[in-house]
């Protein structure tokens, strides 16, 4: 077991690599999101919840892959790094409110994708959504079933479902297809 556990997210990666990661990840991240729509449509909103804090961290996968190419395939140090960072639920969520702000600063025509940031520092509440998905959870004084923290929290739903697409839609142009995705990934020579 500790031979095959060895073989995951460790070494550096080439740009073609992260190509792949990106183009990979972005087609989960959408898989995801249909099959989160596809359970609000049979009223599995507890799953569907879920779901789409999984997308958003999918696609959070996206900007983290690409911050490697400027990373040195000797330094171990850096890499090991890279490879929590890419496993930290934590940190695939937090990268949507410096991402948002990132496309602001340099006036990209995709912030319109990203009008719904979140404030900095909520990556607990998605957590704890994506965990109230899949678990009986004790909030506000009682024990909930997913289902029905779920339905008492349509709201945060909608917006994820939002969130989720608008950020599906903003990746497509340079995801959607692996050929858009490699050259993204070269090195400046």
């Amino acid at each position: 077991m500790k031979n095959f556990l060895s073989k995951f997210d460790q070494g550096s990666i080439t740009d073609e690599q992260i190509a792949f990661g990106m183009h990979f990840s972005y087609r989960n991240a959408r898989r995801l999101f249909r099959e989160a729509w596809l359970l609000t449509i049979v009223g599995s909103f507890d799953r569907a919840m879920a779901l789409c804090v999984l997308s958003l961290e999918e696609l959070g996968k996206i900007p983290l892959l690409l911050n490697a190419i400027l990373l040195d395939e000797k330094d171990l140090k850096a890499w090991k790094e890279f490879w929590r960072k890419l496993r930290s639920h934590p940190s695939k969520q937090a990268v949507w409110s410096h991402y948002g702000r990132r496309l602001e600063q340099f006036k990209s025509p995709d912030t319109r994708f990203f009008q719904d940031k979140y404030p900095h520092g909520m990556e607990p509440l998605l957590d704890k959504l994506k965990q109230c998905g899949f678990y009986v959870s004790y909030f506000d004084g009682r024990f909930m079933e997913p289902r029905t923290f779920a339905i008492s929290n349509w709201k945060w739903l909608r917006y994820l479902l939002g969130s989720v697409r608008n950020r599906i839609r903003a990746f497509k142009k340079m995801h959607g297809t692996l050929k858009r995705a490699a050259p993204l990934a070269r090195s400046p020579t």
